[in-house]
């Protein structure tokens, strides 16, 4: 056997296990966001046994009428969760020293909680600093030990409300960084004179915490909370500006503010939540009317350009009401690979959602009153950095066993790789690399498809081919 074959069988070896330690660890993060505490003792629970299939949970304590945040650990144990005032333990009691945050319940993102990077028993917990709308207190965090009041957790000693920038507004998005290892921290914060200006603060957060001298700073309009895509390639300000986002640098680049058209000039709209869905082509929004003509709106983001944007906006299921009472609020991707919305006002207890949010247009499937919840849930949704969700493969997939019998050959596949399956409706083929990088993509409607791979470099990918309402991932090796 030639030297370089030997060397090439080594290298696909290696990338095959590297790949599935990486899909073992993605499976086991995913765990982090599988109890759900919100709202009025509202909750939700996914069984990772099950697919993460959803159920109803009514156990938990604590008020919260907005974001929220919710954590776990890798096996799927409630940890703790915080309403931003208050910090509470998996029994649902208020979590020793967690009293007394520096934010309100009625914040728009009130906490964020991510876990502190090399430690297995402490998590930094982030609140607002927000009071009756106003962040007088300035974006703040604490430290959690779960090794602390017998495995309970507790904040620890001279390790809260730590102060990290003043001047600050609502919300708060986090994704990690191009190390894995770390995390940025996207804030909007206002500058009062001599600059009197607004700037999207993107703050890199280490094992020491974040780290206030290397901020990145970009200069925007208006305060307006963020999100970043499931692969932290793309940040968006309140679901109507977009930017590329470099999560090595923490730079922001090539704005985009796509012209929405798709609704009558005059309704009275704003965009309260949004969310993208897990293969990071699509964002979803909500808008609601002060007249009670509430909607959901459909963003594909394939070609990062305004205009292609703009042409691509998808609204639905218009919502006749009382105003804003029994609208929608926060949205939140979810283990099992689906959108859930809540349903705002008074004690509403039921949820929307969005079951296949990976197919365009009306095929992602919008259920209004999808789910009983037994508890009001207000705007609230625990909020999760979407890192947790990008590209995660789940049993949601509506082909039929028929339908899912595509031969895809060869694999390994050298030059060329041919799809061979029964339909000629049009497809679109998207290949991503296990980072999910899309690599290549267009439409096709033949029975027998090639896609030229020879400028595709050697490794481990994910084929996914969807229709306006079906969709399969097939996993590809590539090898020259």
């Amino acid at each position: 056997m030639k030297i370089n074959t030997i060397i090439t069988i080594l290298i696909i070896i290696i990338n095959l296990c590297l790949h599935n330690l990486e899909s073992f660890s993605q499976g086991f993060e995913l765990n982090r966001t599988v109890n759900w505490r919100f709202g009025h003792a509202a909750g939700l629970n996914f069984d990772k046994n099950n697919n993460y299939q959803a159920s109803v949970f009514t156990g938990s304590h604590g008020i919260t009428y907005e974001g929220n945040s919710c954590m776990s650990d890798t096996d799927g144990n409630l940890l703790l969760y915080c309403n931003g005032d208050t910090l509470w333990n998996a029994l649902h009691q208020p979590m020793l020293n967690g009293a007394g945050l520096l934010c309100d319940k009625n914040t728009k993102v009130s906490s964020q909680i991510i876990p502190r990077p090399g430690s297995i028993t402490q998590y930094f917990v982030f609140v607002n600093g927000c009071v009756a709308d106003q962040c007088i207190n300035g974006l703040r965090y604490s430290v959690v030990d779960m090794a602390l009041d017998n495995g309970k957790g507790a904040v620890v000693p001279g390790q809260k409300n730590m102060l990290v920038i003043p001047n600050a507004y609502q919300g708060m998005a986090i994704t990690k960084h191009g190390n894995g290892i770390d995390y940025w921290l996207a804030y909007t914060k206002y500058f009062p004179s001599p600059q009197n200006q607004t700037k999207v603060v993107m703050i890199p957060i280490s094992n020491i915490g974040p780290d206030t001298t290397n901020i990145i700073e970009t200069i925007a309009e208006g305060n307006a909370s963020g999100r970043f895509s499931p692969n932290g390639q793309i940040f968006t300000r309140g679901g109507g500006e977009f930017y590329l986002f470099n999560n090595f640098t923490g730079q922001l680049s090539n704005k985009i503010r796509p012209q929405n058209d798709s609704i009558g000039p005059g309704s009275n709209y704003f965009i309260y939540g949004f969310e993208f869905s897990p293969n990071n082509r699509f964002l979803y929004t909500n808008l609601v009317s002060t007249i009670g003509l509430d909607c959901i709106q459909q963003f594909d983001l394939a070609v990062f350009d305004s205009i292609a944007i703009s042409n691509s906006i998808f609204s639905f299921q218009i919502y006749t009401g009382p105003p804003v009472l029994m609208g929608m609020g926060h949205m939140q991707l979810a283990p099992d690979g689906k959108i859930y919305i809540a349903k705002t006002g008074g004690f509403t207890d039921t949820i929307h959602i969005i079951h296949q949010p990976n197919i365009l247009g009306a095929g992602c499937n919008f259920e209004f009153n999808a789910l009983a919840l037994q508890r009001p849930c207000n705007f609230s949704m625990p909020i999760y950095p979407d890192y947790y969700f990008n590209n995660i493969i789940t049993a949601q997939t509506n082909m039929t066993a028929t339908e899912s019998v595509i031969n895809i050959y060869p694999n390994p596949a050298d030059e060329y790789l041919t799809v061979n399956h029964k339909y000629t409706d049009n497809r679109n083929y998207m290949l991503y690399d296990f980072r999910g990088q899309l690599v290549l993509g267009f439409k096709g409607n033949q029975l027998i498809q090639t896609i030229n791979t020879s400028q595709v470099p050697n490794g481990i990918y994910f084929l996914q081919i969807c229709s306006n309402s079906k969709s399969i991932s097939k996993k590809i090796i590539i090898n020259h």
